[in-house]
């Protein structure tokens, strides 16, 4: 061994009893693979049984933290949601309506199609972290799971038909739990982060695809999303009944205040769902019906 692989190599194992000191990793791959290379398989456990120990100690103190803090509605966590959705969204649409920085465009539009991807991920990551991984946390079939990916296809391609199910998904239903939020943890816990992240950057997507990029829904598309709600609520309901889940809330309602509680009890309020959605949608679509009467045309923002 050089000298210097020699030096490494003393450092890591000249610390303390029980600790091990590597050094810095800034100087590349190379430098790396020297400093792992030397170590013997003792040395190597010990390095990973403390980053596994590490992992437990943070589950166990978001276990702490889920069992103390408490989300409180309109709150100042929970307002600080919605002014960061309200600007987001706005400064967005200036940019895109402004049309003078189109890789600026570009660049905000992947950063939100990266945390519509990844909200998923980190659903299941503040699951885990808590010890609740269940089907409704493994499986992304939430209606705002699916806006999510509706979204992501409209930001990419300016998929009309996406755009349309991203808009009044987001506004009939996720916007309702952006306010109504069916979590009990506030921040810095992994399920708030988690839930905003997912419930957030839809809003924003829906809000975006219409300001910033002009996809104004066509005429016809409170029905085809009516169409595709009904779709979806017969095939959940199946998933459902087959995994014992609880996905959509069409067996049960959320242990949190929401909307549902003025509806009755099961299975009444699943009923009230129905006509509520398309009431909500026709009147989501309602300023875009009167532009078409008006023989308004938005001028539609092409992919960069």
């Amino acid at each position: 061994l050089s000298q210097a692989t020699v030096r490494l190599k003393n450092n890591a194992v000249r610390s303390t009893p029980g600790r091990m000191a590597l050094p810095h990793w800034e100087t590349g791959f190379k430098r790396s693979a020297a400093v792992l290379m030397p170590l013997n398989d003792l040395q190597f456990l010990r390095c990973a049984s403390r980053v596994l120990f590490s992992i437990v100690n943070v589950k166990n103190r978001c276990k702490c933290t889920m069992t103390t803090a408490s989300f409180v509605v309109f709150g100042p966590d929970h307002l600080a949601v919605l002014g960061l959705v309200v600007a987001a969204a706005s400064g967005m649409i200036w940019a895109a309506r402004l049309r003078k920085w189109p890789r600026l465009v570009r660049f905000q539009e992947w950063i939100l199609i990266a945390v519509l991807i990844l909200s998923w991920p980190a659903d299941w990551a503040s699951a885990y972290a808590i010890d609740a991984v269940t089907w409704e946390t493994i499986l992304p079939l939430h209606l705002c799971d699916l806006t999510s990916f509706a979204g992501v296809i409209a930001l990419i391609w300016r998929h009309q038909l996406a755009a349309e199910l991203t808009y009044f998904w987001a506004m009939a239903g996720t916007l309702n739990g952006l306010i109504t939020p069916a979590i009990t943890a506030s921040f810095p816990h992994p399920i708030f982060i988690a839930f905003f992240m997912l419930h957030g950057a839809v809003v924003v997507t829906a809000i975006y695809l219409i300001g910033g990029l002009r996809l104004w829904p066509r005429p016809g598309a409170v029905w085809r999303t009516f169409a595709a709600s009904l779709v979806y609520l017969t095939a959940i309901t199946g998933i459902n009944f087959l995994l014992g889940t609880n996905f959509a809330f069409v067996c049960r309602k959320p242990d949190t205040p929401s909307l549902m509680d003025a509806m009755g009890p099961w299975p009444w309020y699943v009923l009230w769902l129905v006509p509520l959605g398309l009431v909500l949608y026709t009147v989501f679509y309602f300023p875009f019906w009167l532009a078409h009467r008006k023989g308004w045309t938005p001028r539609l923002t092409k992919p960069y």
